[in-house]
């Protein structure tokens, strides 16, 4: 069970016992603890105003030594991935086993979209990437997240027994033009040629809307568009006996992919 209402950095003991229909048992042994949390009600972010930090859930002797809002990205960021807050980061020593409780409150809500991500290893001894956090969450207004880290745990950047480094961020990834179309095939007719493909592997986060084919040689290029997420169209108006190649792009709201090799 959880005791609420303790002060934090006082020393408690506490000790557990068992009740039946005959009576209670003697106490356990005792066991202590230290319940404290580091506030930080103004730490300044680096596009300007301020966010207010709170870190609880310290084991005795766990301090946080450092934490701060910068704009040093780790690597491996998702690609066009934005920082529009910054990173934040803390380092606490002396917290052998703990789980530390982050939350951080922003001065305006996050944007739509956003995702929470967190810079370490998924698990104890993994490789360090960008990762979304299993107990992050945001508030219901959008201006405060939480998350917790524990020492060697998800998200633990440093292996070090006892100390946590835990670079996190809300990012926004920024979206881009599709990726091509893949697997184009062609079916020769009279006078046309029925072309299809394999959609894109990515959007890029904005859904495709169109493609469009084209034939080459030509002049006017002979083309054909057709709205997603159909794969397949048709071009006439070929000459018979001509050999062609066709290309496709894929169309989103950002603009349109390269073509595709014919």
């Amino acid at each position: 069970c959880k005791i609420s209402g303790l002060s934090n950095g006082t020393t408690y003991t506490f000790t557990v016992k068992a009740t039946n229909g005959v009576g209670s048992s003697a106490d356990s042994a005792g066991v202590m603890a230290t319940p404290q949390v580091l506030t930080q009600p103004a730490l300044p972010l680096p596009g300007g105003g301020n966010a207010s930090v709170t870190i609880g859930g310290g084991t005795p002797g766990c301090t946080i030594a450092s934490a701060q809002f910068d704009n040093n990205v780790p690597t491996g960021a998702p690609a066009r991935a934005t920082f529009p807050h910054g990173v934040f980061r803390f380092e606490a020593t002396g917290c052998t086993g703990a789980t530390l409780a982050v939350s951080i409150t922003y001065p305006t809500a996050l944007a739509a979209g956003v995702q929470l991500l967190k810079h370490g290893p998924k698990t104890a001894g993994g490789a360090s990437e960008w990762f979304t956090p299993t107990t992050a969450s945001i508030s219901a207004d959008r201006l405060t997240v939480s998350y917790t880290v524990t020492d060697n745990g998800e998200g633990d950047s440093d292996t070090t027994v006892g100390t946590i480094r835990d670079p996190f961020a809300p990012v926004l990834v920024v979206p881009g033009v599709p990726t091509v179309p893949r697997n184009v095939q062609a079916v020769a007719g009279d006078g046309a040629v029925a072309v299809s493909w394999t959609a894109p592997a990515s959007d890029n986060d904005s859904a495709i809307q169109d493609y469009t084919v084209t034939a080459s040689p030509g002049s006017p290029a002979r083309t054909c568009t057709i709205a997603a997420p159909a794969t397949a169209c048709k071009i006439s108006g070929l000459s018979n006996g001509t050999t062609y190649t066709f290309t496709v792009k894929a169309l989103n709201g950002v603009g349109e992919s390269d073509s595709s090799a014919g």
